[in-house]
């Protein structure tokens, strides 16, 4: 075979094209077990227990239950009609793309794969589980891989580009109490940035300049062609079909190109849901005078700075930055409560949730089978 040490050229890599076009089935994820699920709800309620005690440790003696009490019922219920406003938003990004990539899909189905997203993101290190089991759902109800990959990333590039829009707008709008209030975990948000605005960028090249596939695909492919052993070609081989699978890409999204600000507007409404709970949290606990628009963007801010670090859910390091600054709008007598209740009604709990959804689906699933 031929010697995979110099570096292969794009008009060189045509011989592997008929590799790269293996059938769904081969390509096919992994199944999924109850046990993964039962793990990852065992992993993530240790780590919540872990946080709700170094939160208490931290209101020096105040009542978290008394708080509980105490807010609206109505802030209750607005916070569930958001958290699942999020993903039904999440599920109709999703559901466009399908649409254009030829599937009369309902919505519904689709909102059952943004929660799947939501359970195994919050249950996995930075995020990581979420889309590869979107993909896995998506190709249980007889959708290929490679149309399951542009659906996801669709949906990424809509969350990614308008969190970068809003972490922006709120260090700009508020830079001054940010700076003041982060002190030196203040890079921890320029770090957030740059790496979500790589990300967007990489997003967009894929989906939008074919030359940036090339040259993506040219530049790995002569790096894993020095290191791979025996100069055997199979991780070029693999490379090649997953590139070729973003090509295809390509060519979906030029049926439709404003489907980019179709995108990045449900973006811009899903986090608006999800950072809206802190704000109905802020409410309910009787408290006014803060805007819902710094609220947004304080949240935004947190997202920004700690949503890349490897721990399941960012859990403890959303509270820690919560806690700086979130004393720019709550007096410190409810600031640990705003934290934890605001926390578990767009995380914690909705996890719990969403994990029970996601188990009835298996259950109803293997039952019908």
């Amino acid at each position: 075979m031929k010697d995979y040490a110099m570096t292969i050229h794009y008009d060189e890599r045509s011989k592997y094209k008929d590799r790269a076009k293996r059938t769904d089935h081969q390509n096919a994820p992994a199944r999924i077990r109850v046990k993964t699920i039962l793990v990852g709800v065992l992993v993530l309620s240790c780590i919540l227990l872990l946080t709700f005690i170094t939160i208490y440790k931290n209101l020096n003696g105040q009542n978290i239950l008394t708080a509980i009490k105490e807010i609206s019922p109505v802030a209750v219920f607005i916070c569930i009609v958001l958290i699942f406003g999020y993903s039904f938003f999440e599920g109709l990004n999703m559901h466009r793309a399908l649409r254009l990539a030829g599937y009369r899909i309902n919505i519904f189905r689709c909102w059952k794969y943004a929660i799947a997203g939501f359970f195994y993101s919050g249950i996995t290190p930075s995020s990581s589980g979420g889309q590869p089991m979107q993909i896995y759902y998506m190709y249980e109800d007889g959708i290929s891989v490679s149309d399951g990959l542009f659906a996801v990333i669709m949906q990424l590039f809509g969350h990614i580009g308008t969190i970068v829009v809003l972490g922006l707008a709120g260090l700009a709008a508020m830079h001054g109490d940010i700076v003041q209030a982060t002190g030196h975990l203040r890079g921890l948000i320029v770090l957030g940035i740059t790496l979500n605005f790589l990300y967007f960028l990489f997003l967009l090249v894929i989906l939008f300049t074919k030359r940036g596939i090339n040259i993506v695909s040219t530049v790995l492919i002569a790096i894993v062609s020095r290191v791979s052993r025996k100069g055997s070609g199979k991780p070029a081989d693999r490379i090649i079909a997953v590139l070729e699978q973003y090509r295809g890409i390509f060519e979906i999204v030029k049926k439709d190109r404003h489907i980019i600000w179709k995108v990045l507007l449900t973006g811009l409404v899903q986090w608006a849901c999800l950072f809206g709970i802190q704000a109905a949290v802020y409410t309910g606990l009787g408290l006014s005078g803060f805007g819902i628009v710094k609220i947004i963007f304080l949240q935004a801010v947190i997202q920004i700075s700690v949503g890349f670090l490897p721990v399941p859910g960012s859990a403890g390091l959303s509270e820690g930055m919560a806690f700086l600054l979130y004393q720019l709008m709550y007096p410190l007598n409810l600031l640990g409560e705003g934290v934890l209740l605001g926390r578990c009604f767009s995380m914690y709990f909705v996890i719990i949730l969403y994990g029970i959804i996601i188990l009835l689906i298996y259950i109803i699933r293997r039952y019908k089978q």
